[in-house]
C-alpha cells in the first residue's frame, strides 16, 4: 500500500484547510455515531470516509513534510509505548 489508501478527492483539493477540517470532524462525528450504535459495517465505512478525509488535509502539504510529520508521531506514540 502506498501512502495514501484513497485516490485524490476533488472535492478536497478544492476546498481550503479549513472547510476540509471541518469535513474531518463531521466524518469523526459518523464514526461516533456508528460507535454509538453498535453498527459494525458502519463503524468501518465511516472510519474509512474520515480516513478519505484526512488525506484531503494531508494531500494540502509537500511529501517530504507529510513523511517528516508521519516519523514524528510514529516515533512519539512508539515512545509512549502505543505500539505492540
Amino acid at each position: 500500500m502506498g501512502e495514501f489508501i484513497f485516490p485524490k478527492n476533488k472535492k478536497a483539493a478544492e476546498s481550503t484547510i479549513f472547510q476540509q477540517a471541518e469535513k474531518v470532524v463531521e466524518e469523526a462525528n459518523e464514526v461516533k455515531e456508528a460507535v454509538c450504535e453498535m453498527d459494525d459495517w458502519n463503524i468501518l465505512t465511516e472510519t474509512y470516509d474520515c480516513i478519505n478525509s484526512c488525506e484531503g488535509i494531508l494531500r494540502k502539504y509537500p511529501k517530504e513534510l507529510r513523511q517528516k510529520a508521519h516519523d514524528a508521531v510514529r516515533s512519539k506514540c512508539k515512545n509512549r509505548g502505543d505500539y505492540e
